[in-house]
């Protein structure tokens, strides 16, 4: 009886692991595209920026 309980809150431990670690690399996926996007924004803005100096 012990030993099941023990293997089941394993079992659940482990699944949330892994859980845990897809989901922080999706967010981790996400936010740096957005950054990314955002620094191009930046380069974009500062080229344009440029351009009207002589």
């Amino acid at each position: 009886m012990d030993n099941n309980i023990l293997k089941i809150i394993f079992r659940v431990v482990a699944v949330l692991l892994s859980l845990g670690a897809l989901f922080f690399q999706l967010i981790n996926f996400v936010f740096g595209t957005m950054v990314k996007n955002v620094s191009d924004m930046q380069d974009d803005y500062w080229y344009y920026g440029t351009e009207l100096i002589p």
